[in-house]
């Protein structure tokens, strides 16, 4: 942690992407499913969904700016619950680790125009 943030090299992020997208995510699918829901789990590189750049580099692969393009979770709901694992690609594919709280509300605020 630097200044109370994640700082986050290759392996970290390998780590990271490992558990977020094939552990909790589909974890949390399942979950829905049993209680009767429909979901569907992605990470933010699917569909160009959160593409992320680092600005500052001080964290590492950490994305610091962001542009969504919500189109696939638009066209999932209503009829699915979107489950979206807080991980970005930059512009050349490269994956980023971005905080989870921050990647939620900017996703929320996308969504919403």
């Amino acid at each position: 942690f630097r200044d109370g943030q994640r700082v986050t090299d290759a392996r970290t992020l390998d780590v990271a992407t490992m558990v977020l997208c094939g552990q909790i995510g589909p974890a949390l699918v399942r979950g829905i499913a049993a209680a009767g829901g429909r979901a569907v789990g992605l990470h933010g590189g699917d569909g160009a969904l959160c593409v992320g750049r680092v600005t500052t580099g001080a964290l590492g692969l950490v994305a610091d700016e962001m542009t969504f393009d919500v189109a696939v979770v638009r066209h999932l709901m209503p009829a699915y619950i979107p489950v979206v694992s807080s991980i970005a690609l930059a512009a050349d594919g490269t994956p980023l680790n971005v905080n989870a709280d921050v990647f939620a509300a900017e996703l929320a605020i996308a969504q919403r125009h």
